[in-house]
């Protein structure tokens, strides 16, 4: 079985400060056009950082499911950088190799 492959990233908002509904509905676009059936991209959670900051924790199905979707993860970037100027500070990946929740009893 293909282990969950984790995309942990930080980005900078230089334009104005984050609009959390405005990125609630962005992600939103963004899955339906990156992975409409779900098959690859498991989940994904934006948080806060700062009133310019904000992180990004995607799951996927494996390293191979990410793999696949690289290009497309690209293009989605390029988007956003030129439309609205949030730009990628950090970036960290690697497979899952332990849940708290398979662990913990």
């Amino acid at each position: 079985m293909a282990k969950q492959f984790i995309l942990n990233s930080i980005w900078k908002h230089e334009k104005q400060p984050i609009d959390e509904q405005t990125l609630r509905d962005y992600l939103a676009v963004i899955k339906s056009e990156l992975d409409p059936n779900g098959e690859l991209w498991l989940e994904n959670i934006w948080y806060k950082i700062d009133d310019y900051t904000h992180g990004s924790i995607s799951f996927y199905a494996s390293e191979a499911a990410y793999t696949k979707m690289l290009d497309r993860i690209e293009a989605q970037r390029n988007v956003a950088d030129d439309l609205n100027g949030i730009v990628l500070v950090h970036e960290f990946k690697g497979e899952v190799f332990a849940v708290m929740s398979e662990v913990y009893s």
